[in-house]
């Protein structure tokens, strides 16, 4: 009965259609935030769950930021005088990714990496080697050493 109904109702298609490209856009998204690995390795079901439902949080959060950001832009849009129509709303999509980094930005122009220290030794145990840095005969030790540190001194 629901099948012929589906057939022969335009508006019942329409409303499936765009209920089903909805789901089919969170998966694919959900799928994209989904990046540490393709399969779950485990047959554990507790498991599954709990990296399906970590995998979903991390896609809600993303949509969210999206959402959010969207929204503010949309507002000052509206502050600055534009005229937005539903039309024009309802293309914008929570669901994009190229302005996301899956794996982080790390800003180190302005940091200010640590003081070395030239005195610290390594593999200080009997029998292995170390190497005392000295920045003065650094390089002129790499380029004449095949191994470039020196042996331990026996302690």
């Amino acid at each position: 009965m629901f099948l012929l109904e589906y057939i022969g109702d335009e508006d019942l298609r329409r409303i499936i259609q765009a209920a089903q490209n909805k789901c089919e856009g969170f998966n694919k998204f959900a799928q994209w935030a989904y990046f540490g690995a393709d399969t779950i390795a485990e047959n554990v079901r507790d498991d599954q769950v709990k990296v399906i439902k970590y995998n979903h949080l991390i896609a809600n959060l993303v949509i969210f930021h999206n959402c959010h950001t969207i929204t503010q832009a949309l507002k000052d849009l509206e502050a600055d005088g534009w005229k937005l129509t539903p039309e024009q709303l309802t293309m914008f999509s929570p669901f994009r990714t190229h302005h996301l980094n899956r794996f982080g930005l790390y800003d180190l122009k302005d940091r200010e990496p640590p003081p070395v220290d030239y005195g610290i030794r390594f593999g200080s145990e009997k029998g292995e080697r170390c190497h005392q840095a000295r920045p003065a005969d650094a390089v002129t030790h790499l380029r004449t050493n095949p191994y470039p540190y020196p042996p331990c001194p026996v302690r």
